[in-house]
């Protein structure tokens, strides 16, 4: 008996393409449904379903040389619709020995799906708000607007997460009506070789949390945690 034709291979859900290369992908769709039970406690009655929602995820690790305008409206314009689906997570990280990875996470709607041209589906210019400055490509941590390393320090990894809080209200039938998007939060990780004390964090950066830590066998190291809130455009 020959093997069956199962297919190995990730799909690009946000349609990033060029240099960036999708590494892991899921696609969920959930669904509501009411019941009513009946005096002895069985099921009576089911409703069909409705508000009817799609979750989609993918992961990329990228091998060009401009992250930055890669990304191009994931960054410019976070909280959009890409390719019929509203984006509402961004994480991208860097290590001082592998290429970048971009995981994206959105959703969209059934009924009264998302659309660019929605008046509440704000978005937030990450690129303009944060100047990230992420121009370099390949393997290692680029410099990062408002983080300032010291002679003794270098970062072996960085983390930037943007979210924002989204919400959905629904109709007279239980499906979905509107959505809006507000309150966006940038949320920056970053840990490697020397004390905390050499790294300087300035800008808009609020420091949330600073940590060193150092040892008779191994070097000094830090890790510090920061975040800062981007209006809508």
């Amino acid at each position: 008996m020959a093997e069956d034709s199962i297919t190995f291979q990730s799909s690009d859900l946000f349609s990033l393409g060029g240099d960036f290369h999708a590494q892991t992908s899921s696609t969920t769709v959930t669904r509501e449904r009411d019941t009513n039970l009946a005096s002895d406690g069985d099921v009576a009655c089911e409703s069909d379903a409705f508000n009817v929602t799609t979750n989609y995820s993918a992961e990329y690790e990228f091998c060009g040389s401009d992250l930055e305008t890669g990304l191009g409206t994931f960054l410019n314009a976070f909280g959009g619709v890409e390719d019929s689906k509203l984006v509402t997570g961004l994480d991208i990280d860097f290590n001082n020995k592998e290429y970048p990875s971009v995981s994206i996470e959105g959703h969209n709607h059934a009924q009264n799906p998302h659309t660019s041209g929605s008046a509440n589906i704000r978005k937030f210019d990450l690129e303009a708000a944060l100047t990230l400055g992420l121009t370099v490509g390949g393997v290692g941590v680029p410099a990062i607007s408002g983080i300032t390393v010291g002679a003794a320090n270098a970062i072996n990894a960085a983390t930037i997460s943007a979210s924002f809080e989204h919400m959905d209200v629904e109709d007279e039938t239980g499906d979905h009506f509107d959505g809006q998007n507000r309150t966006c939060r940038v949320d920056l990780t970053i840990s490697g070789i020397g004390p905390a004390s050499g790294i300087t964090v300035a800008g808009n950066w609020i420091i949330d949390d600073l940590g060193d830590e150092d040892g008779n066998s191994d070097p000094d190291s830090f890790n510090i945690t920061c975040h800062q809130f981007v209006d809508a455009t």
